[in-house]
């Protein structure tokens, strides 16, 4: 099940038009606090809303489920909204709202996704990037011919991964967290994969247009 989850960060990246698409194509759409009001600012409906609710304004209406928390907890709203997807038994998370504004909030949010990606894929659009975190340890993307691609290790070393599709290939080695060498790849082939088998990372793709980004989504098969 694909979910939409809607945090309070910066939504000054991306048009209202990726928001609609990423609502029309998720079954499940949660908002993490203040994420309820950039929803109901797209005219998108939200299903449940979860956290200490001290940023809205009035609650939301009848028809919505609230799961509301004391101010004093110790997990943040973003977190509470993860794991809800988690029980929810969501295969693919599109977290939206996650990057900008402040820096701690920005920084937790990227180890939050690194977190929850052993229960599911995430996908984090900010501008013409999208951020991804694959519970896998295989895959492939199409339509990415072009694109400039980053494979950041978050464990403290990646171990024998491996590309195919990409300018300068990988041939079974072994990446350091610590290393910049996989950053900025040039994508040759419409379809480039990248696989490995031990460790954790995450993969950034930076499309020349949300055009782009927009018909990479529409055909995104890989992490369901």
């Amino acid at each position: 099940m694909k979910t939409l989850t809607f945090l309070n960060g910066d939504y000054k990246q991306n048009s209202k038009a990726l928001y609609k698409f990423l609502a029309k194509n998720s079954s499940l759409i949660i908002a993490a606090n203040g994420g309820f009001a950039k929803a109901k600012s797209f005219k998108i409906k939200v299903h449940e809303v979860i956290g200490d609710l001290d940023s809205l304004s009035c609650l939301p209406q009848k028809e919505v489920l609230i799961h509301r928390f004391p101010k004093n907890k110790d997990k943040t709203d973003g977190e509470l909204a993860l794991n809800l997807a988690r029980k929810r038994k969501s295969s693919l998370v599109y977290v939206v709202g996650a990057f900008g504004g402040r820096f701690d909030q920005t920084i937790t949010n990227f180890f939050l996704a690194s977190k929850y990606a052993r229960y599911f894929s995430i996908i984090i659009p900010f501008g013409t990037e999208l951020i991804i975190f694959p519970n896998k340890k295989d895959f492939t993307l199409n339509n990415v011919k072009g694109t400039t691609i980053s494979i950041i290790p978050i464990t403290k070393i990646v171990e024998k991964i491996s590309s195919h599709g990409l300018k300068w290939t990988l041939r079974m080695d072994n990446i350091f967290r610590e290393s910049s060498r996989c950053i900025s790849n040039i994508a040759e082939k419409s379809r480039v994969n990248i696989n490995f088998r031990r460790g954790k990372l995450c993969v950034s793709i930076l499309f020349p247009s949300e055009n782009k980004l927009l018909r990479f989504l529409r055909t995104l098969t890989f992490l369901t």
